[in-house]
């Protein structure tokens, strides 16, 4: 997700409701949250170790 900017920001670019494609931002979203379920899995999956099987 992006950071927060303030509109001091010498960055900032005000973007009227008009020119927003709101498809375009949800597919970003999407896009972005995926992205972080995916590294947020990677890091469970190196932290977790298999259970070894005692012998019988």
């Amino acid at each position: 997700m992006k950071p927060a900017r303030s509109i001091l920001d010498k960055n900032f670019r005000y973007t009227t409701a008009a020119g927003t494609d709101v498809a375009a931002t949800f597919r970003r979203i999407r896009r972005e949250l995926a992205e972080q379920q995916k590294s947020a899995q990677q890091e469970v999956t190196q932290k977790v170790r298999p259970i070894k099987k005692g012998a019988k």
